[in-house]
C-alpha cells in the first residue's frame, strides 16, 4: 500500500485506543490524544479519518514475540474485521512486536499517570513511524 496522504494508525485496547497521524507527505507520524474505548468508538474514529483526510488505516497487531495470536491478537484481528466493513478506506493491520516498550522507554522522563495517558498513542506513532519509513525505502529504490 502507498504511503503517500495522511495515514491513520491504532493502538487497540480495551479501556483506550492509541492514535497516530502521518502529515500529508506521508513521512512523520505524530501522536494524537488516545480514543477511550466506548460505544462510540468507531464514530470516533470516522470522524478522525474525514478531519484528517485520512488515506488508510493501520491496526497494531499483538503478536507475541514467538510470532503466535494471543486472546489480545485475536480480539485485535475481530476488530480490524469489523473496520474494514464499516469503514471507506484501506484497514491493514501491522505487527507492532515491541511498539509499547519502546514507547515506554521514550517517555520514561514522565510519572505514571502520565505515561499511561500518553503511552497507547506513543506506540500507534511508534508503528506508524516505521510503516512510513519503510514506504519512503520502497519508494526510493523504485526511483
Amino acid at each position: 500500500m502507498e504511503a503517500v496522504g495522511r495515514w491513520l494508525a491504532l493502538d487497540y485496547g480495551e479501556k483506550r485506543v492509541g492514535v497516530a497521524i502521518s502529515d500529508a507527505l506521508g513521512l512523520m507520524a505524530h501522536p494524537l490524544p488516545f480514543i477511550p474505548h466506548t460505544p462510540s468508538l468507531l464514530s470516533d474514529i470516522n470522524q478522525l479519518i474525514i478531519q484528517y483526510e485520512v488515506v488508510g488505516l493501520l491496526v497494531g497487531v499483538p503478536i507475541t514475540l514467538s510470532g503466535s495470536d494471543s486472546q489480545q491478537t485475536q480480539r485485535v484481528r475481530v476488530f480490524i474485521n469489523h473496520l474494514q466493513q464499516e469503514l471507506n478506506i484501506p484497514v491493514q493491520g501491522i505487527d507492532e512486536r515491541l511498539s509499547t516498550v519502546a514507547a515506554t522507554k521514550g517517555l520514561s522522563h514522565l510519572n505514571g499517570k502520565q505515561r499511561r495517558q500518553k503511552v497507547d498513542s506513543e506506540s500507534a506513532a511508534f508503528v506508524l513511524q516505521g510503516f512510513l519509513d519503510a514506504q519512503s525505502h520502497h519508494r526510493s529504490e523504485g526511483s
